[in-house]
């Protein structure tokens, strides 16, 4: 069921081009298609996968560590990732094959990364576009865990220090900052989810912390 999505963006490279108020996502559709675009948001937001889901957790795990916390935003989304380094040796190969340094780690490379392609754009030089499992993981705020795969620039590395997780920290306030001041027509580009305009692509940041804050809370939980 949770694949529904790769059949609603199948059936989008099949529809006439020159109609695109036939494509789904789209309020109005025919032949059946908003019966598949229904699906597939119920089927991606409300099924977890097997093995994990949006917000898994260790069997008889009581987390005492809640990042689904009304009012959660990118600054103390950081602030909430400097208060783990402490705990960055902490790993549990049965939740994540990366431990918590390396979870800070691959996150505040991606903040970097992002906040960077950002602020290095030239504004309206692209269109956002649309993407409807972007669209549903922005909505829900919640990415599903083991569907996604880390590009290279991002993966972390398991001999990570607290001291260099520190400095990345450092860099990733002071690269979300300038991003965040840039010109709202700047832009970046994900490799599966497309181009994102500036408030779109910080907001997809903000997810991406909460998502392995999740992770970061679990195995700090787990037996």
């Amino acid at each position: 069921m949770i694949y529904s999505v790769a059949l609603v963006n199948r059936l989008s490279r099949v529809l006439p081009p020159k109609r695109p108020w036939l494509r789904p996502g789209t309020i109005i559709v025919s032949n059946g298609l908003v019966a598949a675009c229904s699906a597939s948001i119920l089927c991606t937001t409300c099924i977890s996968p097997p093995g994990g889901g949006y917000l898994s957790r260790p069997e008889g795990s009581t987390r005492t560590h809640d990042v689904d916390f009304n009012g959660f935003n990118m600054a103390n989304s950081l602030d909430r990732l400097e208060g783990f380094i402490a705990e960055a040796p902490t790993s549990n190969p049965a939740i994540s094959a990366w431990s918590v340094g390396m979870q800070i780690h691959h996150a505040l490379l991606a903040t970097i990364h992002i906040s960077q392609s950002l602020a290095d754009s030239t504004p309206g030089e692209k269109k956002q576009s649309f993407s409807v499992p972007r669209s549903l993981i922005l909505l829900t705020g919640k990415i599903p865990r083991g569907r996604g795969k880390a590009p290279k620039r991002s993966l972390p590395n398991q001999d990570i220090t607290t001291q260099d997780l520190d400095e990345l920290l450092t860099r990733a306030r002071t690269v979300l900052d300038a991003a965040s001041q840039s010109d709202p027509a700047c832009w970046w580009k994900h490799f599966a989810f497309g181009v994102m305009r500036r408030d779109t692509a910080i907001k997809f940041i903000h997810v991406h912390n909460r998502h392995h804050l999740s992770i970061i809370a679990d195995l700090i939980d787990s037996p």
